[in-house]
Parts: structure tokens; C-alpha cells; sequence
């Protein structure tokens, strides 16, 4: 995978990860990986290469949240229907 095709996808990760504003992707990424806000900037500007490793960390990290808040999700469905 190019350098700009890890862009196309950390954009898109970063894109999932937007609150209902649309904004703090990135700050939810940095929070989930342990990587400084600043160096995910970097690498969505090509001043800074994503690795292989920090590609996994990241799809690894980004997949447990959303199965998290899918969770959530499902367990408020459930408490509502409760009578």
C-alpha cells in the first residue's frame, strides 16, 4: 500500500471516528492509540510515513470501539423495550 493510500484510509478511519459535528477524529484516534494528536496530523499531511505496525494498532484500536459502541447501543435498545 502507497503512502497516499494510507492517507485515503487513516482519513476514513478518522471520518468513523467524527462525532455527530463531524469534528475530534482526530483527538478520538490519539486518545484510542496512545499516538500524540500532532504525529496523526502529520501523517494525514505526508510529512510522516504510517507504518505497517501503526496500521494495525490502529485498525486493531478503532474495530474494539465501535464493537464497544455497538454494544452500547444494543443494551440501550434492549432497556427500552423493557416494560
Amino acid at each position: 500500500m502507497t503512502q497516499d493510500e494510507r492517507r485515503i484510509w487513516l482519513r476514513a478511519i478518522i471520518k468513523s471516528l467524527n462525532d455527530e459535528r463531524g469534528d475530534g477524529g482526530v483527538s478520538k484516534l490519539a486518545r484510542l492509540t496512545r499516538i500524540h494528536p500532532s504525529n496523526i496530523r502529520r501523517r494525514l499531511a505526508g510529512t510522516a510515513c504510517t507504518t505497517d505496525r501503526d496500521m494495525a494498532l490502529i485498525a486493531h484500536e478503532v474495530n474494539l470501539f465501535h464493537a464497544e459502541q455497538a454494544a452500547k447501543h444494543k443494551n440501550a435498545q434492549k432497556l427500552a423495550r423493557k416494560p
